[in-house]
């Protein structure tokens, strides 16, 4: 049998077992408190991490609202750049375009004071050419009354070397082809009552009817409308012909050919050694 336990052995083992206990409860403690300190260290970890991905976050946040605000500024400074060279640029466009108009617009102010004065020479060439030209009709003119004696041919001459010679090219640039040309034609009335006609024209539906002077005055012109309202009278064997009127001058006095021509009247002067119309191509010969 075993020994039975004394007293001593029982203290001793209470002892032992109050070490056990309390070395349990020490450890638990330890543990414990080495729990409480993870859990700390987790914590204030957590915090850590929370307060530096807070802190990450608002500086990210911060770069990204400098990044945009600087973004936003370069932008700005950028649109105000371009649109300060496009002002500029537009401004300058202007310029050269306000420019460039006026110096067309002075260049056609000298174009056309040059073609004033060109016009003006060419002007002052023909006076002088007209007045050289006059001259020299009215030398030969002069030359020929003494040859031909006391016949006051001076008009005479002209129409018959001149304007009756010229008729037909003349009104044939007119569109009025000539079938027959007579001089001096004259007809009677009772009465005493006579007409001479210098030259007649005259193709199967016009007549024209010439009256030449030597000086074409106003009076003749107007005496002679009266003359053409009288023709067919005088001339009843042209009655169905359109009547047209032609007055020729070696000399015209001023205004009278631009009277005659007011009054439906082809005007025939002297260009030269030959005979031109006076009329422009808007004329319309008056229908007698």
């Amino acid at each position: 049998m075993p020994e039975s336990a004394t007293l001593d052995d029982v203290w001793k083992a209470f002892l032992e077992s109050d070490r056990r206990m309390q070395e349990s409860d020490r450890r638990m403690r330890e543990a414990s408190a080495e729990a409480d300190r993870k859990m700390r260290e987790m914590s204030e970890s957590a915090d850590r991490k929370a307060r530096e991905m807070s802190e990450s976050a608002d500086r990210k946040a911060r770069e990204m609202s400098e990044s945009a605000d600087r973004k936003a500024r370069e932008m700005s400074a950028e649109a105000d750049r371009k649109a300060r060279e496009m002002s500029a640029e537009a401004e300058r466009k202007a310029r050269e375009m306000s420019a460039e108009i006026e110096r067309k617009i002075w260049a056609s102010f000298a174009e056309e004071d040059r073609r004033r004065q060109e016009s003006d020479d060419r002007f002052n060439r023909r006076l002088e050419a007209l007045d050289a030209m006059l001259a020299e009709v009215t030398i030969k003119i002069d030359k020929a009354a003494i040859l031909v004696g006391n016949l006051g041919s001076r008009w005479g001459d002209f129409v018959e070397g001149i304007v009756a010679a010229a008729s037909v090219n003349l009104f044939a640039r007119w569109g009025i082809p000539v079938h027959r040309m007579t001089r001096n034609v004259k007809a009677f009335l009772p009465g005493n009552r006579r007409m001479e006609i210098d030259v007649l024209i005259s193709n199967t539906t016009i007549i024209i009817a010439v009256e030449a002077k030597s000086r074409l005055t106003l009076e003749h012109v107007q005496k002679y409308e009266k003359k053409l309202k009288e023709f067919k009278t005088f001339f009843p064997d042209y009655a169905d012909k359109q009547l047209i009127g032609a007055v020729a001058g070696i000399v015209i006095d001023d205004q009278v050919d631009q009277y005659a021509m007011e009054q439906g009247l082809f005007v025939i002067l002297q260009s030269g050694e030959t005979v031109t119309l006076a009329n422009d191509a808007e004329f319309v010969p008056k229908i007698w």
